[in-house]
């Protein structure tokens, strides 16, 4: 039910929405075209837990920076933490699996949207470094055995599309191959941000719906609400999510972006 309901409000927003967010990031997997300025950083913090049996949890932190000397390129480095229950009940209930990924990125600003009008582009690349993996509270075997490994390798092309001085859609595509399952997979996202509330005594205020995915799975659906403060140097995001990783379950995530 909340699936459907998340569904149509995508379908709302992308329908009526008349504003552009800042480089969209945060709680949200669907990229804009928009690089940081230059010679700016940003931390991004994310937490997210799922609503499911498996009670995932997930906290990252991502920090980037648009060099003064190339302004078109965007380098970050994000480190992720995440855990699940699984296995057998016990008397403290399942026990918990923790994983640790380190993902550097680049970002390279093709065509820049508010130089061009209507239309932005940028491409990605990145790559997934697993570092480790325990189990929480269990005697050491095989299945708990700590690893490191480089996982998962991705490129990725974006456009951001301005309908209106307040609305924006974003459109991703490419490809992602992950080297323990040995296959490549596209990746797909569609989003939409409406600037409803803009420069008011409390910031502007943004909502964000998306879809996205890849042909491993079921699609992420995720619907939210950015506020925007202090001459747009903090982002607070709430965002309600579907099938965001290979559990089927809703998700709740905050996230918290910082420009300096």
């Amino acid at each position: 039910m909340i699936s459907a309901r998340l569904r149509v409000a995508l379908a709302l927003v992308c329908c009526l929405a008349p504003a552009a967010a800042q480089a969209q990031g945060g709680a949200f997997r669907v990229d804009d075209a928009a690089v940081g300025d230059p010679g700016a950083s940003q931390l991004e913090t994310l937490a997210g837990a799922s609503l499911n049996r498996s009670r995932e949890r997930v906290f990252s932190a991502r920090l980037g920076h648009t060099l003064a000397l190339f302004p078109a390129l965007q380098l970050s480095l994000g480190v992720e933490r995440d855990g699940s229950a699984r296995g057998e009940e016990t008397e403290r209930g399942k026990r918990r699996f923790w994983g640790t990924t380190l993902a550097p990125e680049a970002k390279l600003r093709l065509l820049d949207l508010d130089g061009h009008g209507r239309l932005g582009l940028a491409a990605k690349a990145g790559l997934g470094w697993r570092s480790s993996l325990h189990r929480a509270r269990a005697e050491d075997d095989d299945e708990a055995a700590p690893f490191r490994r480089l996982e998962t390798v991705f490129g990725l092309g974006i456009a951001t599309i301005r309908l209106t001085e307040t609305v924006t859609v974003n459109v991703n595509g490419g490809i992602e191959r992950d080297r323990i399952d040995r296959r490549t997979a596209p990746l797909w996202g569609v989003g939409t941000a409406w600037r409803a509330v803009a420069d008011s005594p409390i910031g502007s205020t943004t909502l964000i719906a998306e879809v996205s995915g890849s042909d491993r799975g079921r699609s992420a659906v995720q619907a939210g609400l950015r506020q925007t403060l202090f001459e747009q140097r903090l982002d607070l995001d709430l965002v309600l999510g579907r099938n965001l990783s290979d559990e089927r379950a809703t998700w709740l995530v905050g996230a918290i972006a910082v420009r300096f």
